[in-house]
This record gives C-alpha cells, sequence and structure tokens, in this order.
C-alpha cells in the first residue's frame, strides 16, 4: 500500500485582502496478491485499486468562499468467493461436490473478479449576504461495476452471476442561514435529488428524483 499526499497554498499575508487559492492533493493505491488457495483452479484474491482526490478551495472575497473537490478511483481484480459446505440436503452435495478439507481453501470452477470504477465532483459555495451565510452544495457522482461471482462455491457448473451496474446521481442543495432577530437563529433552503440506474448493460432501467424544503429555528 502507498499514500502520496500533497498541499499547495496560496498564502495571505497579514493586511492584505483575505484571498487566495489553496489545492490538496490525495491519491491512494492498494495491491493484494492471492489470498486462498483455490484446488479447482487459478487461486483468488489478487486485487489493485487506487484513488485520486484533487480539491481546491478559492477565497473569492472577504465574504465569498468556493470549494470545489473531485475524486476518481479505480479497483479491479478476483471478486466476493463463495464456500460451500458439505450438507446431504443440498443440491451441490448429491451431484458429488466435496468441500476442500482446509476451511480456508475453495473450490470454484469459475474465477470470481470485480472491476469497478467511479467519479465524482462537488461544489459548494458560501457566501456572506442577508446578515447570514448562503450556501450551495452541487454533487455530481457517476459509477460502474462489473463483476463475476461463483454462486454455488463449488467445482460444478451450477450458478453463476455476471451482473452490471451503471450507476449516476445529481443533488442540489441551496440554504441560508442566520439571526433573523436578536434570539432566533433560522436555517432554511431546498434540496433536489435525482438518480439514474442502469442494470445488466442497459442504460437507465430507473431513474428518479425527490425534493424536499425545509426551515429549523433555534434561540441564539
Amino acid at each position: 500500500m502507498a499514500l502520496l499526499y500533497c498541499v499547495h497554498d496560496d498564502p495571505v499575508e497579514a493586511g492584505s485582502d483575505s484571498t487566495g487559492v489553496a489545492g490538496r492533493l490525495a491519491f491512494r493505491y492498494q495491491e493484494n496478491d492471492d489470498i486462498f488457495d483455490n484446488v479447482a483452479g487459478d487461486d483468488i484474491g489478487e486485487r489493485e485499486a487506487y484513488m485520486v482526490r484533487p480539491s481546491v478551495r478559492w477565497d473569492v472575497s472577504d465574504s465569498l468562499t468556493i470549494d470545489l473537490i473531485a475524486e476518481l478511483g479505480k479497483d479491479e481484480g478476483d471478486g466476493p468467493s463463495a464456500r460451500n459446505i458439505l450438507d446431504p440436503r443440498t443440491v451441490t452435495t448429491t451431484s458429488g461436490f466435496v468441500p476442500p478439507r482446509d476451511k480456508f481453501d475453495l473450490a470454484l470452477e469459475t474465477t470470481p473478479t470485480n472491476e469497478l470504477e467511479w467519479s465524482h465532483l462537488i461544489a459548494e459555495l458560501n457566501w456572506e449576504v442577508g446578515g447570514g451565510v448562503l450556501t450551495s452544495v452541487t454533487g455530481l457522482r457517476e459509477m460502474e461495476q462489473e463483476s463475476l461471482v461463483d454462486v454455488d462455491g463449488t467445482d460444478l457448473s451450477i450458478f453463476d452471476f455476471n451482473p452490471f451496474i451503471d450507476q449516476d446521481q445529481f443533488s442540489q442543495e441551496v440554504r441560508w442561514s442566520g439571526l433573523v432577530s436578536d434570539s432566533i437563529f433560522l436555517t432554511t433552503g431546498v434540496l433536489l435529488f435525482f438518480s439514474g440506474l442502469g442494470l445488466q448493460g442497459t442504460p437507465n432501467n430507473f431513474r428518479w428524483g425527490s425534493h424536499a424544503r425545509f426551515a429549523l429555528c433555534a434561540r441564539a
């Protein structure tokens, strides 16, 4: 496993306008070798994954700040592994399957696989206005995953499953918070959410959305 973390700042000098740009980059990488012995084929457990997350903060003025956070990553390798047990009531046992003696060994006829990719972007704006703070948070996210699973967990060709998921979503929140009197603090706003889900290679099988309005008062 390796981790790289970098920060760059554009410092603000004392007495100057509080504007400037700061950036940050985070990177994560992980690699695994095979973990489980598979007596019926290739050993299982190999995996490689990475994630990159850049972020930027822009202090536009004394009263306005914008934050941007992005992330993208990929995770691929061997997928989830099933291990069947000896049970005379099951089809696998009556078909002649005998599980490995070692409880950590597998006997899979199909090598499981998994490939996952994702990306997202978040933008947040905070503006001091009207005696309070107006905040806007926008989110975008996409994800694709394809895997292959030997569901029966044996060296027999009984049940393999090959799911595919393609998902995207969008959200937008706008809220204002501040004092509306000497003793009352108000937070109010709206939230929108939309999402699409595609299964087994067919895009947008399901699409839905929702919205909400909210208000919260508290004593200052």
